[in-house]
Formats: structure tokens, sequence, C-alpha cells
């Protein structure tokens, strides 16, 4: 398991953690907010969210995907504790690599 917090404004933040069989975590967040007005038919801008997440073990390495704009990592952190994350109203992933 993996204990963690994040600090920052969390209103509306929703985050699961998932774990694959070859150890790898894949923290998942986003922001639980209207992003489509039905009656004007237009997309709601919606400001990212600068948040802290803050690891209680040492790892690896942990890498960020926005999966709706490329398959490839955001950022790369080695050996991480603290990472300053923005998570928009569709899926920010953090891939977590444990030694």
């Amino acid at each position: 398991t993996l204990q963690y917090t994040i600090t920052g404004n969390t209103k509306n933040i929703h985050h699961t953690l998932l774990q694959k069989k070859d150890g790898k975590l894949y923290l998942i967040l986003w922001q639980e907010v209207l992003s489509f007005d039905q009656m004007t038919k237009k997309n709601i801008e919606i400001q990212p969210r600068k948040l802290t997440l803050t690891l209680n073990k040492s790892l690896k390495q942990a890498r960020t995907y926005q999966p709706l704009v490329s398959t490839q990592p955001i950022k790369t952190y080695d050996s991480p504790q603290l990472l300053e994350i923005q998570v928009l109203d569709h899926p920010l992933i953090i891939e977590l690599i444990n030694r």
C-alpha cells in the first residue's frame, strides 16, 4: 500500500489508487466539475488546480500522464517525495514505480 497526502485546494478533487501485478501503482486524479453547458452547448473552461502530492515512502520514479493529450509522460521524477501537480477535469495519471 501507499500512503500519500494531497494538499492545496482539494474541493471537488477525486482520486483513486490502482496497483498492477508487477507492483507499479497508478494514482489517478481529476476535478469532478461541470465542463459542458447543456443550455449553450459550449465547453466551460476549467482552470488547472495546482496541488502538492506528498509520498510517505521512497520510490524509484514517478511519471505523470494526461491520456487525453498524449501517451507520452508529461514529466518524470526520480526518487520522488513531493510532486507539484496540476489537475484538470480529465484524468491525470501518476505512475509510481517502487525500488
